[in-house]
């Protein structure tokens, strides 16, 4: 498996309470956004396959092989709802851009969803 970077969606784990209109607090909303970016730059690494998509197996292991603190398997399915917009159980880079630019609010929206 390719060395993974800590997945920038695992803030999804973190479920802080919303706070204001935008459902997250301004600092809530930069380090969602900041992640959102980070994820569409190291799409590759967590393509271990290289097929040009992130399965659910790959997030997992990914998730399991950092041992990321406060972040398990039980989010993928929260980080899925998140980037998979047409429902085929994969991640494309398309995908990752497209909630990019939906922005954190939409995040943090699907991060604060129980």
């Amino acid at each position: 498996m390719k060395a993974l970077l800590t997945l920038p969606i695992l803030l999804l784990a973190s479920c802080a309470t919303p706070s204001g209109p935008s459902g997250g607090s301004s600092t809530e909303r930069e380090d969602m956004e900041r992640k959102l970016i980070g994820f569409q730059q190291k799409f590759d690494r967590f393509d271990d396959n290289g097929d040009g998509y992130i399965s659910r197996s790959e997030l997992s292991a990914g998730i399991t092989a950092e041992n990321v603190d406060d972040i398990n398997t039980s989010q993928v399915p929260k980080i899925f709802a998140l980037y998979d917009r047409n429902g085929d159980n994969r991640i494309s880079l398309s995908e990752v851009n497209a909630a990019a630019e939906a922005g954190p609010d939409a995040a943090l929206l699907i991060q604060n969803t129980p």
